[in-house]
C-alpha cells in the first residue's frame, strides 16, 4: 500500500490510510451495499476485484481483505458465507442478498 503516495496517476494526494476500524467498517458498508442492491449473484462467488473501485480508498493489502471478510462471515449474520475447499485450502466468499 505504498504505491499510492508517489504514484503519477493520481489527480491529487491520497486519501489519508484509514485506521483498522475505520477500514473494516468501510469493508463492511460496501458489502453491505452491494448484497443490498443486488449487484452480486447469489450464485457466484465474491472476487475480491469487487473491492477495487475503493482500493485507494480502503489502502489494504488482498491477504487484509480476504481475512476481514473471514471474520465478517464468521458473525451471526446472513450477509456473507465462506466455503473452503479442504484439497486446495482455497477460501471463497459468497455474499446474500439483502431486502432493499
Amino acid at each position: 500500500t505504498a504505491h499510492p503516495g508517489p504514484c503519477r496517476a493520481l489527480p491529487r494526494e491520497p486519501p489519508p490510510r484509514p485506521d483498522e476500524d475505520t477500514a473494516r467498517n468501510l469493508l463492511r458498508s460496501w458489502l453491505t451495499d452491494m448484497a443490498r442492491r443486488n449487484l452480486l449473484h447469489p450464485d457466484i462467488d465474491l472476487d475480491l476485484a469487487e473491492f477495487d473501485a475503493g482500493r485507494l480508498e480502503l489502502q489494504r493489502t488482498n491477504e487484509w481483505i480476504q481475512t476481514e471478510l473471514e471474520a465478517l462471515a464468521a458473525e451471526p449474520s446472513d450477509l456473507l458465507l465462506v466455503r473452503r475447499d479442504d484439497r486446495t485450502g482455497t477460501v471463497r466468499f459468497r455474499a446474500r442478498p439483502l431486502p432493499r
